[in-house]
């Protein structure tokens, strides 16, 4: 059994202060960009996503309650108890999108981020501007198109590259992440850096049941003409949906388990096994506990089934399954392995595999054919040589070479004629 998390239309923070930061007449917004691409007939009418906006200065765990996602758009404005809550957010199972800021000032919200999330990643002191390498006409860095999509943006695969290919950046904050964590990086012209230390303009981390994407460019089209080319719009919608649908209906345990729940079961109580059979059972009851910043519960669970708890009066529901290797029976191989390897070559017999085929086959089996042959050579001259020795028939007219040793050993002389042996018999 599994909790299914149901969303007819994804409910995204848009976490900015909505103030004009583009001093070019006519230009679009950062927040503006992202309504035109996420709800592009307007808040309320109805599409995949519904767009709220929030006061950097108002992030709390109860305003981010009811929400899926969060765009920070303004993260110089996020305070350090802000970047806690977004932590929790993302922990939570929410996803945290982080844009640069379209403003000229000291990235120090960066390392507030960094040490928010305890991110692995390291960012530079200020944020830089294309400089074109000697002798290239180019007037802004593009994308490195030999970056495959990663799993979240599968559905983008098929002309991947050919929009990555219509998209510069002129400044961006420059930082280094793992290899696994980046999704898009930026291609500098310059033949002498290595790929593993070009810049990074998109990347992603997983934060416990959620996630943190960090885009490295503003979204504005002074720094980047992204949000005016094909890709962004799929870009925004794919990534919101691909990553929350990693990381949603994760409330699911196997019988016997002990984990941490996360912050998100903190007003939680208790769970109560539900119960729709009409069955006079014990009730089963899970009591669950604080350790340091996670939830956790008291005990293991025992029983399987669904779980039932309140948190500021609405249901929260536990998944709780049997353990699927409980019954395989052949899951202790290792000291049988152990074993009989210690015998010499065996194989297992299954039902899709000929027995005679595998019996047929010997590996690396000693061959005794020759020793064998050599013994029964040895017991037929064995057996030759004790059937002469007490045999009574005898040619004394032509002795053999057995016939001469043997009268060697019985000591008489194996030269006597045929005609004196009968004359002395006459006598």
């Amino acid at each position: 059994v599994a909790v299914v998390r149901l969303r007819s239309q994804l409910q995204v923070a848009l976490i900015d202060s909505e103030a004009d930061v583009n001093p070019n007449p006519g230009e679009l917004e950062p927040w503006q960009c992202v309504r035109a691409a996420l709800t592009p007939n307007g808040a309320g009418a109805g599409g995949s996503v519904e767009l709220s906006p929030m006061m950097p200065t108002r992030l709390n765990n109860a305003a981010l309650e009811p929400y899926d996602a969060a765009v920070v758009l303004r993260p110089d404005e996020v305070t350090v108890r802000g970047w806690d809550t977004l932590r929790g957010f993302a922990e939570a199972g929410g996803l945290v999108w982080v844009f640069a800021p379209a403003l000229d000032t000291e990235p120090d919200w960066a390392q507030a981020m960094k040490r928010g999330f305890a991110l692995p990643w390291d960012f530079g002191d200020e944020t830089v501007r294309y400089e074109p390498a000697g002798g290239s006409p180019r007037q802004s860095a593009g994308l490195d198109q030999a970056t495959a999509p990663p799993e979240a943006l599968q559905f983008l695969a098929a002309d991947w590259r050919e929009k990555l290919g219509w998209v510069t950046v002129s400044s961006w904050l420059p930082f280094s992440a793992e290899v696994e964590d980046r999704w898009i990086v930026l291609d500098t012209d310059d033949p002498a850096l290595p790929a593993r230390d070009r810049s990074v303009l998109m990347a992603y981390r997983s934060v416990g049941q959620g996630a943190l994407t960090f885009t490295a460019s503003p979204l504005d089209t002074r720094y980047t003409n992204l949000p005016i080319r094909a890709l962004f719009v799929p870009l925004m919608h794919d990534t919101l949906r691909g990553v929350l649908g990693e990381t949603a209906g994760q409330a699911s345990l196997i019988a016997g388990d002990q984990p941490a729940l996360g912050r998100s079961w903190a007003g939680v109580g208790e769970l109560t096994r539900h119960r729709d059979d009409g069955s006079d059972a014990e009730e089963s009851t899970l009591l669950i506990e604080r350790d340091g910043n996670d939830m956790t519960l008291r005990d293991a669970v025992e029983h399987p089934g669904i779980y039932v708890g309140l948190s500021s009066g609405s249901p929260r529901l536990l998944a709780v399954n049997p353990d699927p290797a409980a019954g395989d029976t052949v899951g202790g191989r290792g000291p049988l392995e152990q074993l009989l390897g210690s015998l010499g070559g065996w194989a297992y017999l299954n039902e899709k595999q000929e027995q005679g085929g595998v019996l047929s086959d010997t590996g690396q089996r000693a061959n005794l054919t020759w020793a064998l042959l050599w013994v029964l050579l040895t017991l037929i001259l064995i057996e030759t040589l004790l059937a002469r020795w007490f045999s009574h028939a005898t040619d004394r007219d032509s002795p053999t070479v057995v016939g001469r040793l043997l009268g060697a050993l019985h000591g008489g002389d194996t030269t006597k004629t045929t005609t004196e042996a009968a004359a002395g018999g006459g006598a």
